[in-house]
This record gives structure tokens, sequence and C-alpha cells, in this order.
């Protein structure tokens, strides 16, 4: 987990300095129109949209793998409820007969 913070912490001073060192404003064509807006601005929101998509894309793998756990969790329990069923009637089985004081 440190790692992962130190590695995503590294990724936001790199690209912190790599948008100072273009801060000069650029023409930016967009679906509504044209403006110019600084480069470090564009870096900066594309790295923000980045790391959103890839929150949104984990988000959805880790539903998804929770979703699987509660079924395997359930199917576990089916299980034990089975190989308890199986040992009582093993155990069952395997006592002798009792026999009855009126059968004598």
């Amino acid at each position: 987990m440190q790692r992962r913070l130190i590695l995503i912490l590294l990724l936001m001073i790199l690209v912190a300095f790599f948008s100072i060192a273009n801060a000069p404003p650029v023409s930016f064509d967009y679906f509504f129109g044209k403006a110019k807006v600084s480069l470090a601005l564009i870096m900066i929101i594309s790295a923000l949209a980045g790391a959103v998509a890839g929150i949104i894309a984990g988000l959805a793998r880790q539903l998804q793998l929770q979703k699987q756990i509660e079924e395997l969790k359930k199917n576990i329990r089916e299980l034990k409820r089975q190989s308890a069923e199986l040992k009582d009637e093993t155990e069952r089985r395997s006592r002798p007969p009792h026999s009855h004081p009126n059968n004598r």
C-alpha cells in the first residue's frame, strides 16, 4: 500500500513539473468551440480525467469481485451444511441398532 502511495505521489510531482515546464497558452479545440488555455491546465485536467477513469474501472472490478466472494461464501455455507448432514447420517448408520426392551 505504501509503495502504491509513493508511486502515485511521484507521478503527481512529475505531472506538476512537466506542466510547469509547459505553461504557455495553446489553442484548444473542443466540440463546441476553440479557446486559448494553458498547456499546464490541459495536462493536469487530462491526468485527473485518466485517474478518475482508472478509479472507476477499479471500482467496477472491485464490485465484481465482491459479488463473486459473496457467491463463494454462500457455496461454502451450503457445503458445510451438506457435510454436517452427511456426518450425522454416517454416525447414525454406524451405530449398532438399539434393542428395544419390549422386543425381548
